[in-house]
C-alpha cells in the first residue's frame, strides 16, 4: 500500500512539479513523434527487404521506455524527474526474440 507524506505540499512545490510535468509531457510529445518515424521506418524496410533493423528496434524501446516514465512523472506514479533533470534511464524493458504476424 501506498505511504502518503502527512504534511501537504506548499504550492511553491507544486508550482515547481507542475513546471517539471509540462516539460516532461513535451519530451513524451517529441518521443511520440520519434516513435511514430520508427515504426514507419520499420515497416518500410520490413517490406522491402523483409527483415526489420535491430538497431532500430532498440532505438523504438529505448524512446518507449522514457516516455514511459515521462507519463509517469505527470501521473504523480513516481517521483524521480525524467531526463534532462536526471539520467537517461538505460535499462529499457527486454524485447521479444521473436516477432510474430498474423496469428
Amino acid at each position: 500500500m501506498a505511504r502518503f507524506d502527512p504534511s501537504p505540499p506548499s504550492r511553491a512545490d507544486v508550482a515547481i512539479r507542475l513546471l517539471y510535468t509540462v516539460v516532461a509531457l513535451f519530451a513524451l510529445e517529441i518521443c511520440k513523434m520519434l516513435v511514430f518515424v520508427a515504426v514507419i521506418v520499420q515497416y518500410v524496410l520490413l517490406l522491402v527487404t523483409g527483415r526489420h533493423s535491430e538497431p532500430l528496434r532498440r532505438f523504438a524501446n529505448s524512446v518507449s521506455f522514457y516516455a514511459y516514465r515521462c507519463l509517469r512523472y505527470a501521473g504523480l506514479c513516481e517521483n524521480p524527474k525524467p531526463f534532462p533533470f536526471s539520467p537517461l534511464p538505460d535499462n529499457p524493458e527486454k524485447m521479444v526474440d521473436t516477432i510474430r504476424f498474423g496469428k
